[in-house]
């Protein structure tokens, strides 16, 4: 699986995620907040479909009379791309979204390529049908020849450039503490603020209005805490982002590196993070314990030997979600303050303590 696979299906464990609180849906399925990831997610794939493809996946379409008109009918790939085309037909949708994150190039692309390239999924003719035939097909091509320009492809490393940057920085990262430490345990939390009550958050429908200040205090008194030598946690690393929801607002992803030879049940750990963040939020914080879902790939929690690269693999990868989402969805923070954040080794000059290890690295 590619990392924009991965990524999407870590979009559309999200907008599962949220649409467990929700019963019913607006018309406008695209706006509501337990779909703004799944939309997303939708033109992620269609994306990987229509550029290896090279814009023909709609070239065999066709559309089959029923007691209402003609409707589209199409392969299980084509689906994919007539499943985000429907998408891109949510306009208000699209202005609602740009509010609240930073989206990638192709996902604006794909909304405002509809204004050139008109068209519909449903017909009352033949000749209408074979109209959205025409429309449909040339969509997707224009939308090829644009992803293809070079004008595209520069936006588009530029957007991802700092997601690529943090992603090869926290895989560096991590290789460097397990040199100090053997064996870890690796922790998954999300740390956000309990609903109505906080007065950290202050929105109206999808816009956010403020970023207050003390939500990035509140992060450094929490690592400040764990770092302290008499912390009951030994903590040896961090990776940390800070993402904005409809829902729940500002909230941070934290994904913990605790000292194995100290520590092993990591949910457990995870309890004691979210008890200790509602401590230095005064009562206002409110924790998830990450466990693993059944639309996750992996899981990236548990103990981390040095020596088990099968494992090492699955915990970058994990942590990779903290930063490669931002190629798609970025939350806007006023006076673009950085949103993630990691720890820093502290290397220890002179022979280690302890005997030598006994397995290394192939």
């Amino acid at each position: 699986m590619n990392d924009d696979s991965a990524c999407a299906n870590v979009l559309q464990g999200r907008k599962v995620e949220l649409a467990w609180n929700h019963e019913t849906l607006n018309d406008e399925w695209f706006i509501h907040p337990s779909n703004m990831f799944g939309a997303v997610a939708a033109i992620i794939r269609a994306t990987s479909v229509i550029l290896e493809t090279k814009g023909e996946v709609l070239a065999k379409i066709q559309y089959a009379a029923s007691d209402t008109g003609f409707h589209i009918v199409s392969s299980k790939r084509a689906e994919i791309v007539v499943e985000a085309m429907r998408v891109s037909a949510y306009e208000s949708g699209y202005e609602e979204m740009k509010s609240v994150v930073k989206l990638s190039p192709y996902v604006h692309a794909f909304f405002e390529l509809r204004s050139e390239f008109k068209y519909n999924f449903k017909a009352y003719s033949k000749e209408g049908a074979d109209d959205n035939v025409k429309d449909v097909n040339a969509y997707v091509r224009g939308l090829y020849a644009h992803l293809n320009s070079g004008e595209f492809k520069k936006a588009e490393r530029n957007h991802r450039r700092a997601s690529d940057k943090n992603f090869r920085s926290t895989s560096k990262y991590i290789d460097d503490i397990l040199k100090c430490c053997s064996r870890l345990l690796v922790v998954r939390v999300d740390l956000g603020y309990s609903g109505e009550e906080s007065d950290l958050i202050s929105r109206e429908g999808y816009e956010v209005h403020s970023y207050h200040p003390e939500i990035c205090e509140h992060r450094k008194s929490l690592f400040k805490a764990l770092s302290k030598k008499d912390s009951p946690i030994s903590m040896v690393g961090y990776a940390c982002k800070l993402e904005y929801g409809i829902r729940k607002g500002f909230h941070f992803h934290v994904m913990l590196f605790l000292d194995g030879s100290k520590h092993r049940e990591h949910l457990t750990m995870g309890i004691r993070v979210g008890e200790l963040w509602q401590q230095v939020t005064c009562g206002k914080g409110h924790y998830w314990n990450c466990v693993p879902r059944p639309w996750h790939n992996v899981d990236g929690t548990g103990r981390l030997d040095y020596y088990d690269l099968e494992k090492l693999q699955e915990v970058k990868e994990a942590a990779s979600y903290l930063t490669k989402i931002d190629r798609w969805v970025r939350a806007y923070l006023p006076g673009d303050k950085r949103s993630f954040y990691k720890g820093v080794v502290k290397t220890v000059q002179g022979q280690k303590g302890g005997r030598p290890r006994a397995k290394q690295f192939l």
